[in-house]
């Protein structure tokens, strides 16, 4: 139960590692906020929470558009009174080499993996340092390191997301807020089955 107490908004919670995290930091005491685009996976990762005893609300998003954004923060404020853990999970993929990206996919993948976390992260740090801090959590990915030449739009928001922990971290460490990023390579999830 080592996040008895706390308040945990997953982004991309609807399936994959967004899930598995919402059921784990549930199994650890966390009351979650299931935030996803999909309505379908996002109630049905809200039932399996309760189905196994922990305490969970779903709030329909997309993580590229300020408004719904916003709206998640406040709804989350609203229900548990807190937010102590962002996991800003939430991502999307386009294939192909760069020539072969159109300028419409490229801006896609940026809205939802790079907008989308400089969104909940920015309404979310100020409620963080009213309470006195928090965790934020980022995923970025081993493609943010290495690249793919079949994932260029990905690799360059997973490497932005790199340098925006950077930046988090080193503007409210002071304020009791810890910003990291995992790095994660292939894990079974429906985006690497789509890979």
């Amino acid at each position: 139960m080592r996040l008895a107490g706390k308040v945990a908004l997953i982004t991309g919670s609807g399936s994959g590692i967004g899930r598995a995290s919402a059921l784990r930091f549930a199994q650890e005491g966390a009351r979650v906020v299931v935030l996803d685009w999909n309505p379908q996976g996002g109630r049905e990762t809200e039932s399996m929470v309760r189905a196994r005893g922990g305490e969970a609300i779903f709030v329909q998003a997309d993580v590229s558009r300020d408004e719904d954004v916003r709206r998640a923060i406040d709804a989350t404020i609203a229900a548990y009174g807190a937010l102590h853990i962002l996991y800003n999970n939430a991502g999307i993929q386009v294939f192909g080499t760069l020539p072969n990206t159109s300028e419409a996919d490229w801006y896609k993948v940026m809205d939802v993996n790079l907008k989308g976390m400089y969104l909940a992260c920015k309404y979310a740090i100020p409620h963080m340092i009213a309470q006195g801090g928090g965790s934020i959590i980022c995923t970025s990915s081993a493609l943010g390191l290495v690249g793919d030449p079949d994932l260029p739009a990905y690799g360059a928001t997973k490497g932005g997301i790199l340098a925006m922990v950077k930046s988090m971290a080193q503007a409210h460490g002071r304020q009791g807020i810890r910003v990291n990023a995992i790095c994660p390579g292939d894990v079974e999830t429906p985006i690497l089955a789509e890979f």
